[in-house]
């Protein structure tokens, strides 16, 4: 017997389990290996608009035999990717090269003034082929890493201010009469106070917090700075390696990292959800069953008999 809160847990360490999870893995692996030669000689004789057809099929082949997830529902998977980004992908392929894998464009998106007029925003930079966080991931985990790092710091700076502003500007706060639009600390305004009492109260409580909350944000800055320098390096350090990337390197980057993980990813949440919907099932079945017919008979007739008392005290029976 198992008891109710164990039994995903033994479900999905069931050898049986697991052993189909392997059939999951094994089957896009057998499809991998048949399509990687030619999703790494892409070149100008390409049909792209009829690729997806043989990527497909090869791929349904592969799932058909597969019985927790839809062949079909792979299909969609791919199907998806392909439409939103893989087709593209392969389009500029068809026309520039694998070595367009080294180029980078500037990022825009349209966006709209408060006439309600269109207006074009420049976001950023990215690979034209290949993502710059894919980069950063295989080239610059440990800049990455410092990175996240000092910005947990910037963070922690950020909660210890917002926390003392919080407490400084109720009704007998400190920085009460600092504040501006939208709540938003006047740093002139604070500058001005803070050399008032510096004269007048320089060892008062208001002095100290004040000169406590500026010191918070010469820290805060200090930090910033410090995390757009590494930000900043770590970007060009990002387009010096897009220029020095081989071809080879690029078709690792662009077949391995981009587009198998994104489809795999995209099946193994499939196969996810049939896990947990079936776990949930037999979860479902195990509530249902948890007690024996004859133990519910049982109960039964003694609610009856309890009932039936109640009755004949109404005089209904």
């Amino acid at each position: 017997h198992v008891e109710e809160k164990a039994v995903r847990d033994t479900i999905y360490q069931d050898a049986a389990f697991l052993s189909y999870a392997g059939c999951i893995s094994n089957a896009f692996a057998a499809w991998r290996q048949e399509v990687d030669a030619d999703l790494r000689s892409i070149d100008g004789s390409i049909d792209v608009k009829h690729y997806i057809e043989k990527l497909s099929e090869k791929l349904i082949a592969k799932y058909t035999d597969i019985d927790l997830i839809d062949k079909y529902d792979v299909y969609e998977v791919l199907l998806s990717y392909w439409q939103n980004t893989m087709a593209d992908d392969v389009f500029l392929l068809k026309y520039d090269g694998y070595a367009a894998g080294r180029e980078v464009e500037v990022v825009r998106e349209m966006t709209q003034t408060k006439k309600g007029e269109e207006k074009i925003k420049i976001k950023g930079w990215d690979g034209k082929l290949i993502p710059k966080s894919l980069m950063e991931q295989t080239f610059f985990a440990q800049e990455r890493k410092a990175i996240r790092a000092e910005k947990n710091k910037l963070d922690e700076i950020q909660d210890r201010l917002d926390m003392l502003v919080a407490e400084q500007t109720g009704e007998y706060g400190v920085l009460a009469d600092c504040l501006r639009e939208k709540n938003k600390i006047d740093s002139k305004a604070v500058n001005a106070k803070y050399r008032f009492l510096r004269k007048t109260d320089p060892d008062g409580q208001e002095c100290r917090i004040l000169q406590k909350y500026r010191e918070l944000c010469k820290i805060w800055k200090a930090q910033m700075q410090k995390v757009t320098m590494l930000c900043d390096a770590l970007e060009t350090a990002v387009k010096a390696q897009y220029a020095a990337l081989t071809i080879e390197e690029i078709k690792h980057l662009l077949v391995e990292k981009k587009w198998y993980a994104s489809i795999y990813d995209g099946i193994q949440a499939l196969y996810d959800a049939a896990s947990l919907n079936m776990a949930n099932r037999i979860v479902e079945l195990a509530r249902r069953y948890q007690k024996p017919l004859p133990q519910l008979e049982s109960t039964v007739q003694q609610c009856e008999a309890v009932v039936r008392k109640h009755l004949e005290k109404m005089g209904f029976m």
